[in-house]
């Protein structure tokens, strides 16, 4: 576990803008600690989840979620992002896999979770008061 918490901590130290308030430090670590973790612990389920969904034949599912996860390591990946622009992005992902969630398994999914998950997010990485 010590492995993988050194780096994280490189990788959002890396990230970080040079010259930050201590808000905008914690709302840099709070983003990018969500991208780094999100990109190594959500490949596990995407590919079980993609291979589970083939063999049944959704193949909704296995774009939805393909298109889902090369976002995020879109996000994690291209450097000339601004903070802005990935956390944009990352509300972009939010509210696309809320409303493809909501479209494929209708109000019993996990839709609105998802839906209720964006404002918090947006109010803690985009507030600079």
């Amino acid at each position: 576990m010590n492995f993988f918490s050194e780096k994280l901590h490189r990788y959002i130290e890396r990230h970080m803008s040079a010259s930050c308030s201590s808000m905008r430090c914690a709302q840099e670590k709070i983003l990018y600690g969500v991208l780094g973790v999100g990109a190594v612990v959500l490949l596990f389920p995407y590919l079980l989840g993609v291979v589970l969904a083939g063999q049944i034949g959704l193949w909704s599912v296995v774009v939805i979620d393909s298109l889902a996860y090369l976002w995020l390591l879109f996000l994690v990946c291209y450097r000339p992002l601004s903070y802005r622009a990935r956390v944009y992005g990352l509300l972009f992902l939010i509210e696309f896999l809320a409303l493809s969630l909501l479209a494929i398994t209708g109000n019993q999914g996990a839709g609105w979770l998802w839906l209720f998950l964006a404002p918090v997010l947006a109010t803690l990485l985009l507030d600079s008061r």
